[in-house]
C-alpha cells in the first residue's frame, strides 16, 4: 500500500493530543485525590472532602487549557532540541565524511566557487548600475528622469536623455506636470592652472537641483536658484566628497576657501555626502550652478538655441498625477514650442523614466510600440545586463558538474548507502545527510566566491566601468546576501536529485553488488546532465566566438581616419582666452605650432568636436530641396584648421582638402562626406554644390 504524505505526521499530531490530554487528567485528579485525603484526614467526610478540593482547585478547565498549553509548549521545545542536535550530529557526520575524501571535495568548491563568484561579481554590479535608484537620491514614484523618444524612417524608435535648455524651460513653466525639475549637465574641467591642474569632472546644475533630488550636503550647504543667477555677486560651487576627502585632505576650513575651476574663481560653500554624484551613477567632482558659468562652457546662445541638447532633466511630477496623463501633456507643449521653432523635435514624444536605470523610459509612443526597458541605459549597463546571462550560464554549467559528481560519487557509495537503509536509517535521514553535505560544499564554495568576487570587482570597476562612480565596497552585505541565497539554491539544485536517486536504489540489489564494478554504471540523469554541460558550454563557446569576432569586426572597422596614430590634447587656456577672438586665433595656432615640435609629432590640427567624444549638430539648408532626407538626430558639422586631415590620416576622395588660403574673407569652402554626398547628390559629383 503506497503511504500517504503527510499521514504519519497527521496521526503524531493526534496522538499527542491525546496523551496531553490523558497526562492533564491524570495531573489533574492526582491532584484533587491527594486534597481530599490530606483533608478526610483532618476530619471531613469524603463528600465535604471533595467539594472542598474542588473549590480550592477552581476553574477545572481554565487549569486544563493552561496545563495543556504548557505541554504541547515542552513537545515542541524537546522536539526543536532533538532536530537541532540531530542537525549537528549530521553536520559533524558529513564533515567527517567530506574530509575522508579531499579531492572531491575540493574539486566541487572550485567548480561551484567560480560560478558563484562571476554571478555574485556580475550582481554587484548591475545592483550598483541598474537596480538601485542612486546613492542620496529618493527613488519614490514622484520622482522621474525626463526622456524624448523620437520617430526614425523605419517606423523604429530612438530614446534621447538630453535636450536643449529652452526646452526644459518650456516643460518646466509651462507643462503644469512638474511639482518642481531641475536641469544638470557634465563636462570636463580642470582644478587649478599650470603644472598644478587637476582633471575633474563638473556638474552644472540648475538651482533647484539639490531640493528635487531630496539630497543634504555633508557639509555646510548646496546652491539654491539665488546662487544661480549670471548677476550674483559671487560664484559658488558645491565640492563632491571624494574630492574634498583626497584633494584637500578632508579639510574641516573648507567652506568659504576659494577655488579655480578652469575660468572661474569659485567660494566652496558645501560638501556633497559620500557616493552622491547626481542621478546617475557617472563620478562627478565638483557642482556648479549652470546658469552662473555656462557661458564659459557652451558659449553665448546656450540659453536660447534649441540646437543645443546638452542637459539632462529630473523633477519630481505633481501629486496624484500619473505619469501617463503628465507624459502626454507635456508631449503636447513639448510638440506645439518646436512646431513654432520649426525643430525636427516636433514629432517627439516625452517620457517620464524611473530614477531607477533598469526601468529605463517605460512609455508608450504613438504607434503603441513600448519602448525598451532599457532606454535610459548606458551601453555599459547594457553590457553588464548581457554578462549577468553569460555568468547564470556558467553557473548552470557548474551545478550540473556538480550534481554528476555527486551521482558518480553516489554511485561508489551504494553499497554504504544500502547498508545504512538496511539496517534502519529512514530514508527522509540519509537524503538530509546527503543534502548537508552539499550544503557544507556550498559553504566553503560561497567564501571562496566571495574572495574571488573582491578581486573581481575590482578588475571589472578599473576596466570596464571605469568612468562610474564607486565609493561603495567591492561586497558588502547584498553581494553576501546574494552570495549565501545563490549557494543555498545551488547546493539543493545540485545535492537534492543526487540525494533522492542514492537513497532510493534497490536495497537487494545494492547489497548484492558489492564494490565490484561500481562507479562504472551511467545513469540516464548523469548522461542528461552531461548533455545539458556540452550544450550550454557549446553556446558559450558560440558567443566568445562571437564576440571575438565582433571584437575583430570593430578593429578592422574603417573609421575614415588612422586612431592608433591620432592622439587628443585638450588644452585648459580658459583664464587666458578673454581677449579679442584674433588674440584667440592666434593662441590655438601657436599651441598648434609648439605641439608639432614635440618629437615624434609629424603634424596637427585644431578642432571644434572630437569623434565620438563630442558632438555639434546643426540645421542645413540645400538649395533644390525642400526638406532633406531623414538622417536620424540630424546633420553633424565640424570646424577645423588647415591640416586636420592630413593630422587624421583621412583621404580625400575627390576635390581638395583645406589650404591656408581657406581664411576669413576668403570664398566660403566645406569638406562633406561620402554618405553626405550620396544622401544629397545621388546621381551626380558633390564637388561644387552649395549647402
Amino acid at each position: 500500500m503506497r503511504r500517504l504524505p503527510g499521514l504519519r505526521r497527521v496521526i503524531r499530531h493526534n496522538s499527542d493530543n491525546a496523551r496531553v490530554a490523558q497526562d492533564v487528567d491524570d495531573e489533574i485528579r492526582f491532584h484533587l485525590d491527594a486534597v481530599t485525603a490530606e483533608l478526610v484526614a483532618s476530619g471531613l467526610s469524603p463528600e465535604e472532602a471533595r467539594r472542598e478540593a474542588l473549590r480550592r482547585f477552581g476553574d477545572e478547565e481554565r487549569h486544563r487549557r493552561a496545563l495543556e498549553s504548557e505541554d504541547r509548549a515542552g513537545i515542541v521545545r524537546q522536539r526543536w532540541r532533538e532536530r537541532v542536535w540531530d542537525a549537528f550530529a549530521d553536520i559533524r557526520q558529513s564533515v567527517r565524511t567530506l574530509v575522508r575524501e579531499p579531492l572531491f571535495s575540493l574539486g566541487v568548491i572550485a567548480t561551484l566557487g567560480v560560478g558563484l563568484a562571476a554571478n555574485a561579481t556580475m550582481f554587484g554590479v548591475v545592483d550598483r548600475l541598474l537596480l538601485q535608484p542612486p546613492p542620496h537620491v529618493s527613488g519614490d514614484e514622484d520622482m522621474a528622469l525626463v526622456y524624448f523618444i523620437k520617430p526614425l524612417r523605419d517606423n523604429t524608435f530612438a530614446t534621447n536623455t538630453s535636450t536643449s535648455w529652452s526646452d526644459f524651460v518650456t516643460l518646466r513653466d509651462s507643462s503644469g506636470v512638474f511639482d518642481a525639475a531641475a536641469a544638470f549637465w557634465l563636462t570636463d574641467g580642470s582644478l587649478d592652472h599650470g603644472a598644478a591642474a587637476t582633471k575633474l569632472r563638473v556638474g552644472l546644475a540648475s538651482g533647484d537641483f539639490f531640493n528635487v533630488l531630496g539630497t543634504r550636503a555633508a557639509r555646510g550647504r548646496f546652491f539654491d536658484a539665488s546662487d544661480d543667477d549670471p548677476a550674483a555677486t559671487e560664484t559658488v560651487a558645491v565640492l563632491g566628497y571624494t574630492l574634498w576627502r583626497d584633494h584637500f585632505g578632508s579639510d574641516p576650513q573648507i567652506l568659504g576657501r576659494t577655488v579655480h575651476i578652469d575660468s572661474h574663481t569659485l567660494t566652496v560653500i558645501g560638501v556633497a555626502p559620500l557616493g552622491f554624484h547626481g542621478p546617475q551613477a557617472r563620478r562627478v567632482d565638483v557642482w556648479l550652478p549652470a546658469r552662473a558659468v555656462a557661458d564659459a562652457y557652451l558659449g553665448k546662445d546656450w540659453e536660447t538655441s534649441r540646437n543645443m541638447y546638452w542637459v539632462r532633466i529630473v523633477a519630481r511630477l505633481r501629486p496624484g498625477l500619473s505619469r501617463s496623463a503628465a507624459a502626454e501633456r507635456a508631449t503636447s507643449v513639448h510638440q506645439n514650442a518646436n512646431r513654432i521653432a520649426l525643430k525636427g523635435d516636433s514629432l517627439a514624444r516625452v517620457a517620464f523614466g524611473s530614477i531607477v536605470p533598469a526601468r529605463g523610459a517605460g512609455a508608450r509612443t504613438d504607434a503603441g510600440t513600448k519602448a525598451s526597458g532599457l532606454a535610459g541605459v548606458s551601453t555599459q549597463g547594457r553590457i553588464s545586463v548581457w554578462l549577468t546571462g553569460v555568468a547564470a550560464i556558467v553557473l548552470l554549467i557548474a551545478c550540473a558538474n556538480t550534481a554528476n559528481l555527486f551521482l558518480a560519487r553516489h554511485d561508489r557509495r551504494r553499497r554504504e548507502i544500502a547498508v545504512r537503509l538496511a539496517i534502519g536509517v529512514r530514508r527522509s535521514r540519509l537524503v538530509r545527510l546527503l543534502v548537508n553535505e552539499a550544503l557544507l560544499l556550498a559553504c566553503g564554495a560561497a567564501v571562496v566566491a566571495l574572495v574571488l568576487t573582491w578581486w573581481g570587482t575590482a578588475l571589472m570597476r578599473s576596466t570596464l566601468l571605469a568612468s562610474y562612480a564607486w565609493d561603495t565596497p567591492a561586497v558588502d552585505l547584498r553581494i553576501v546576501a546574494f552570495t549565501a541565497l545563490a549557494a543555498a539554491v545551488t547546493a539543493l539544485l545540485a545535492g537534492l536529485v543526487p540525494a533522492l536517486v542514492a537513497s532510493g536504489q534497490n536495497l537487494t540489489a545494492a547489497l548484492k553488488s558489492g564494490t565490484k564494478g561500481s562507479g562504472q554504471r551511467r545513469t540516464v540523469l548523469q548522461r542528461a546532465l552531461l548533455v545539458t554541460q556540452a550544450s550550454l558550454s557549446m553556446l558559450l563557446l558560440v558567443g566568445a566566438g562571437l564576440f571575438v569576432q565582433s571584437l575583430g569586426n570593430v578593429s578592422a572597422l574603417r573609421l575614415g581616419y588612422d586612431a592608433d596614430k591620432v592622439l587628443v590634447a585638450n588644452i585648459d587656456a580658459a583664464s587666458r582666452l578673454t581677449g579679442e577672438s584674433t588674440f584667440i586665433e592666434q593662441f590655438f595656432d601657436d599651441a598648434s605650432e609648439q605641439v608639432r615640435t614635440i618629437p615624434g609629432v609629424t603634424s596637427s590640427a585644431i578642432a571644434v568636436t572630437v569623434p565620438f567624444a563630442s558632438s555639434w549638430a546643426h540645421k542645413l539648408t540645400v538649395p533644390g530641396y525642400d526638406s532633406l532626407p531623414d538622417i536620424g538626430d540630424g546633420w553633424y558639422i565640424n570646424a577645423v584648421s588647415t591640416d586636420w586631415f592630413t593630422t587624421m590620416g583621412t583621404r580625400i576622395l575627390r576635390g581638395r582638402g583645406f589650404e591656408p588660403t581657406d581664411v576669413k574673407g576668403a570664398e566660403r569652402v566645406a569638406v562633406v562626406n561620402a554618405f553626405m554626398a550620396k544622401a544629397l547628390w545621388p546621381d551626380e559629383s558633390a564637388i561644387g554644390k552649395c549647402i
